[in-house]
């Protein structure tokens, strides 16, 4: 999750919105995403992994009592194998990562990909943009994040192939939009 500072959080949408508006939305977004994901007793732990690195007590203010943890990378490939290394590396034995800007995203889907790990390596949840806004793994396949061509409306497939290529095996979970522009702020 990045911190919703204007001019710096969903800047297609801000385009067409204004870098304030878009900012507040993000805000809003990220808040509903956050209570909606909310685990009940033990279901999953959950970590929030936040930039810029500095913001960590704004994080702190914002969601008090969350675990947090600086993102690490260059791309968001990067990002998200640093992600589930870091779950691993705490002892995870199944790990599931999100964006935290799709608003219909909630505990039913986090159990689902949860549940689908206890049969796949894999489990990816395919945004209707042609990203993905989940993927779970049992243990770090890093080349599934290396060399793809980040933010087009092939990620998913891309992403696909490289799994299917590694010989792993996936399931995947309901398709969910993220809110990139003002056509899917209206779809809200």
């Amino acid at each position: 999750m990045k911190f919703p500072e204007p001019g710096k959080v969903k800047t297609r949408l801000a385009e067409e919105i204004g870098d304030k508006e878009a900012a507040e939305t993000f805000r809003l977004i990220a808040e509903r995403l956050m209570e909606a994901t909310q685990p009940l007793q033990s279901e999953y732990a959950r970590v929030l992994f936040y930039a810029p690195a500095d913001r960590k007590e704004e994080f702190r203010r914002w969601f008090p009592g969350e675990e947090l943890l600086a993102q690490k990378g260059d791309d968001i490939g990067e990002i998200m194998a640093n992600a589930l290394k870091d779950l691993f590396d705490r002892g995870a034995s199944k790990a599931v990562i999100t964006g935290s800007d799709i608003p219909d995203l909630d505990r039913g889907v986090l159990r689902q990909a949860f549940c689908e790990l206890n049969n796949d390596e894999i489990v990816i949840g395919p945004a209707t943009d042609g990203g993905y806004y989940l993927i779970g793994m049992r243990s770090l396949h890093e080349p599934v994040f290396r060399g793809l061509p980040w933010g087009t409306e092939n990620v998913f497939h891309d992403t696909l192939s490289v799994i299917r290529r590694l010989k792993l095996t996936y399931k995947t979970v309901g398709t969910l939009s993220d809110v990139d522009t003002r056509e899917d702020l209206l779809k809200m």
